[in-house]
């Protein structure tokens, strides 16, 4: 019998970090961590959801499976922070929960088959005087659950947001600045791993969501596909990467697999990257996580991100959450006028750590 699930997400005044942010992101942790145990009444708590990127490390993992990504993680200073926290949040009398956050990794030397000029960027460099050095692959971007025990689950992303083309080499999308690593490889496993599901105290499944695969969540219901149409290179478990843009059919066999995956699950727990405020936030509240919560059968989105510029002026706005949205949410033919359905949260706290610091306590039946 399932119970009262409780979810916590942890927002932060910052960007992504890079190589050399551990120790600020240690130091965030560990006031995050106290800071709950000192401030609030004990509960059984399922989850606390970190940020997209909240850690960054330089090795890329790729096309491994589940057991060396895992091992390779946890050989990781943040996996034993992360263990640590869990065991302070069980020993205070907050039950058995996970911790969940964003890691990224730098970019990789690219794989057999992956051709820059089969693409649409590709094509357009053909003409320039400068054409790109076609050496590396985008990082990973994984979203990891964290138990007192170890890693208790990995979802890597498998619906990717690729570069905004312009008419030179410099006009990329600011997340992809490297032109020596424009794209990013998807694997074909992830799409269908069960273990990016993990289970929660209270009963319930989560799905694991790296930032953008929680527009994926809801693509059965898009005839347009497109989050489909943004997944341009594919390693289908040989080692080769495919071009599969061009190869539609391809994709939409692992996305109808992902689909098969979501009818598993009836919370979904995403590590956002960021948004420069809390109004930007307002698109992916509406199409990505009240969305996915109608695509579950009204199941619960919890979503933690970074806030560039600042933290939302009120607990209640810019919430990341959602619950109990019908499925009317996903069949409105104008889907731009879709209002917002943030769930409130129960309880919140305010903290100033080396960067502003919004905690947030969300609970559902």
């Amino acid at each position: 019998m399932k119970k009262i699930s409780t979810i916590i997400n942890v927002c932060l005044n910052d960007e992504c970090a890079d190589r050399d942010d551990y120790l600020e992101r240690y130091g965030i942790l560990k006031d995050v961590i106290n800071g709950i145990c000192d401030e609030w009444e004990r509960f059984n708590l399922d989850a606390i959801v970190f940020p997209g990127g909240f850690w960054h490390r330089t090795k890329y993992i790729g096309n491994r499976d589940y057991k060396y990504r895992k091992e390779s993680l946890e050989k990781e200073t943040f996996s034993r922070k992360a263990i640590a926290a869990v065991k302070k949040l069980q020993s205070e009398g907050f039950g058995k929960p996970l911790l969940v956050a964003g890691i990224d990794s730098c970019s990789h030397s690219k794989p057999d088959g992956f051709d820059i000029y089969k693409t649409k960027f590709g094509k357009n460099a053909r003409s320039f005087s400068k054409r790109p050095k076609n050496t590396k692959i985008y990082g990973d971007q994984l979203c990891v659950a964290w138990s007192s025990k170890g890693i208790a689950g990995i979802g890597r992303k498998v619906f990717p947001v690729q570069p905004k083309l312009g008419k030179n080499l410099k006009d990329f999308d600011e997340n992809y600045q490297d032109v020596d690593a424009p794209y990013y490889v998807t694997y074909a496993r992830d799409f269908y791993d069960p273990k990016r599901v993990v289970r929660l105290e209270s009963g319930r499944n989560a799905l694991l969501c790296a930032c953008y695969d929680i527009f994926g969540c809801t693509e059965k219901y898009n005839p347009r596909e497109d989050r489909t149409s943004q997944i341009e290179w594919l390693d289908d478990g040989t080692g080769k990467v495919i071009h599969v843009r061009s190869e539609r059919n391809i994709i939409r066999k692992y996305v109808s697999k992902f689909n098969e995956l979501i009818e598993k699950v009836d919370t979904a727990l995403v590590s956002i990257h960021g948004f420069n405020s809390a109004t930007g936030s307002n698109y992916t509240e509406r199409h990505g996580i009240a969305a996915t919560s109608a695509a579950l059968g009204g199941g619960m989105v919890i979503g933690s991100a970074h806030f560039k510029e600042c933290l939302p002026s009120d607990e209640n706005k810019a919430t990341l959450a959602s619950y109990n949205i019908s499925k009317r949410y996903l069949n409105m033919k104008n889907k731009n006028k879709r209002k917002l359905k943030n769930l409130m949260p129960k309880r919140s706290l305010w903290m100033e750590s080396s960067e502003d610091i919004l905690i947030r306590l969300f609970e559902c039946p």
